[in-house]
């Protein structure tokens, strides 16, 4: 009868060749009693077993049936019947002992009941999976071996790839740069990390970073013809045109299915490399190292020809610093050229690609924008641009902050010329400078209309001076005393036409000042209050000091000395009469010059008068310095001093120093009771201002001299 734990292992009438595992039940003496057709197999047992004495130690070495529990470990013992010890062994086989097969066991020992001490042994071969092992294990070495050649050959070339002096790109079936070498980033100016995962603007050398039309058509081609070269003008990243050969070949997968694009690019600009020498010493700026007006005049020729064939948006922008001329005439040239130079290296490192920089002169830049595709990419290009130049600069221990003018002019809707585009950007950044700066303007026709009357004005006023249709008016200077008095004039020129217009000071001086107009038209000025100080005094009026303005330009110009001893001599007046009045920025340029010029002049007798006292960047150091006589306080202090309190201390302070300094000391631009009051206390010598009286025409002087000084204006 066999007991239950048999039957879980084998129930009566199962069959056990069904079984997929081989199974075979040893009594406790170590003899095979039982085994199912799988064990059969397996143990490679004859057909006939019926007298064969077999033992199962025989079968597997590691057992001993002669040992109790056949040798097999207490720490098993102890699970049975419900947990089998598991093992990996050997089986040797019946027919072939010496050829032992793997199989892994399952060993039940029997340890209650009528069958204690019998062992059911269930197994299987592991033969195959040591085979497949052993292929993973040959197929993994050949795999290895096959990656080290791999390895080899990607070095080789990578070697040929980074060494050789063709640029090469490899871009994926979309044109997106997968691949770089060496020789492209030299022969473009883009860093690696700026093209990987990019499209490239093969046409012009940018990045695609709107449209890439372009090179999908050139990849379109490619696809037709298996490749597609040229043979063209391309640009670098910082928009050095140069001639270059290019070649484009596609690579196809196993499906014939276009995977990726090989993109080779030789550099033909150097083959002679005399003339491109010769043409950067001409194109290139010396201070900053960027092309200069004229090559950035060749440029945008190139870029206006292509966007006529492509329909490219292209803007043409000039930037002009704001209030650099004070930087040079309080800080030195030098460091000007180093603020320069910083700021040039600063919008090159930031430029778009395809994009051009250049210095078109003293503090102004141009860029070329290029790719556009509304205004809003205009305004990003602005914006990138704007945020360049706000970052401080460092000049030893001050940290300077830049605002600029910028104007724009933009294709096709302003032009698509050369000249005409650069101009109307000028006459953009010309109004955003007058609309005081840290501003951009683009170009209108209204700006064109204004250019055109800014060029006729400045012919009718050459006309004008040499045809005396300029006047000089005078506004008094009275005297801050218990009884008021005239202490002076200033002269200011006035241009009344023919026809009787009045044109505003404010509209021809800065056309003067820049066409040079301004030397003959201040000489005039000087000849002409010299004569009508002359004439005053002939008529018998109280002799009272008149001031001249100089212009910065008209300061430094050569002869100054000359035209003031001249117009004192004409006339016949003494020299202490005549003030010229002069403002910070024209001595801070040339100190030691400027120093002289003035010790000239007052060894005349003149006398010289600091305007606009206190919104420059001089030195008090320079008031010991230069021989003023007087300080006029600029009315940016005066218009606010009956409230600003901060306008009061400066004030004070300014009159305080001036005293002690004994320079006299004039308030500009008094207009009201108040002020003049707070002036008189602070101390200030004489008052000028709307509150005695506008500037008046010689003629009304003389006819209002006595009632001038009794103020307010009547």
């Amino acid at each position: 009868m066999k007991t239950p734990s048999k039957q879980m292992l084998l129930p009566a009438h199962f069959p056990n060749q069904w079984i997929p595992v081989a199974i075979v039940g040893v009594d406790k003496h170590g003899t095979l009693c039982f085994y199912n057709s799988r064990a059969h197999t397996l143990l490679q047992l004859p057909e006939e077993c019926s007298g064969l004495d077999l033992k199962i130690e025989d079968f597997f070495h590691d057992l001993d049936s002669s040992r109790p529990d056949f040798g097999m470990a207490d720490e098993f013992i102890s699970r049975q019947p419900t947990a089998p010890l598991v093992r990996f062994t050997l089986v040797h086989p019946y027919d072939a002992p010496n050829k032992p097969v793997s199989v892994e066991a399952y060993f039940l020992l029997m340890t209650h009941g009528d069958d204690a001490g019998q062992l059911w042994i269930a197994f299987h071969s592991m033969e195959e999976t040591r085979r497949l092992q052993e292929r993973l294990e040959n197929t993994e070495a050949l795999l290895a071996q096959s990656k080290d050649q791999l390895t080899y050959y990607a070095r080789l070339v990578t070697t040929l790839y980074d060494n050789t002096q063709e640029g090469v790109l490899l871009l994926d079936d979309q044109g997106t740069v997968q691949a770089v070498n060496n020789a492209y980033t030299i022969i473009s100016g883009y860093h690696w990390e700026e093209l990987l995962g990019k499209s490239v603007c093969l046409c012009h050398g940018g990045l695609c970073e709107e449209s890439n039309a372009e090179l999908q058509t050139i990849l379109s081609h490619t696809r037709c013809d298996g490749s597609w070269e040229v043979q063209w003008q391309n640009s670098r990243r910082n928009g050095e045109f140069y001639l270059e050969q290019i070649r484009v070949t596609m690579i196809e997968d196993l499906n014939g299915t276009p995977q990726s694009y090989v993109v080779v690019v030789r550099d033909l600009s150097y083959q002679d490399s005399s003339i491109k020498g010769a043409r950067t010493a001409s194109h290139e700026d010396a201070l900053t190292g960027l092309p200069n007006r004229s090559l950035f005049a060749d440029r945008l020729e190139q870029v206006l020809t292509h966007a006529k064939r492509s329909g490219e948006k292209v803007a043409v922008i000039l930037l002009g610093l704001d209030g650099f001329r004070k930087i040079n005439d309080s800080l030195g040239h030098q460091i000007g050229d180093q603020i320069l130079t910083i700021m040039a290296q600063r919008f090159q490192t930031n430029l778009r690609g395809g994009d051009t920089v250049a210095r078109m002169g003293s503090d102004e830049f141009g860029f070329i924008a290029r790719d556009l595709i509304s205004t809003q990419s205009i305004l990003s290009v602005l914006g990138k641009i704007k945020r360049t130049l706000s970052a401080p600069i460092k000049i030893a221990d001050s940290e300077l902050v830049f605002t600029a003018g910028i104007g724009i002019s933009v294709t096709p809707d302003d032009s698509l010329e050369t000249d005409t585009l650069i101009r109307y950007a000028d006459a953009a950044l010309g109004r955003a400078k007058a609309g005081g700066g840290n501003i951009f303007t683009f170009f209108t026709q209204t700006m064109e209309q204004n250019a055109s009357k800014r060029l006729h004005l400045e012919g009718r006023l050459r006309k004008a001076i040499e045809q005396e249709e300029l006047t000089l008016f005078y506004q008094a200077k009275i005297s801050c005393e218990d009884s008021p008095k005239i202490s002076g004039f200033e002269a200011l020129v006035r241009w009344i036409t023919p026809e009787g217009d009045i044109i505003s000071p404010g509209d021809f001086i800065p056309i003067a000042e820049e066409t040079g107009l301004i030397i003959p038209l201040g000489s005039w000025v000087i000849d002409r209050t010299c004569r009508d100080i002359a004439h005053l005094q002939a008529l018998g009026f109280p002799p009272v000091v008149v001031s001249a303005n100089l212009s910065p330009r008209q300061f430094v110009q050569d002869g100054l000395l000359q035209v003031v001893q001249q117009a004192l001599v004409q006339h016949g007046i003494d020299p202490c009469w005549l003030e010229l009045e002069i403002t910070e920025s024209s001595v801070m340029g040339s100190v030691d010059q400027a120093t002289e010029l003035l010790k000239s002049l007052v060894a005349l007798g003149v006398h010289i008068a600091l305007d606009d006292f206190g919104t420059g960047y001089s030195s008090l150091a320079y008031l010991k310095r230069f021989p003023f006589h007087t300080l006029k306080v600029d009315r940016a202090f005066v218009q606010t001093v009956e409230k600003d309190r901060a306008d009061q201390a400066i004030l004070q302070a300014i009159v305080s120093l001036a005293r002690n300094l004994e320079l006299q000391v004039v308030a500009e631009g008094v207009e009201n009771e108040g002020q003049r009051d707070f002036i008189t206390q602070a101390g200030c010598h004489s008052i000028q201002g709307f509150y005695y009286s506008k500037p008046l025409p010689l003629s009304e002087v003389m006819e209002k001299w006595a009632t001038l000084s009794q103020g307010p204006m009547r």
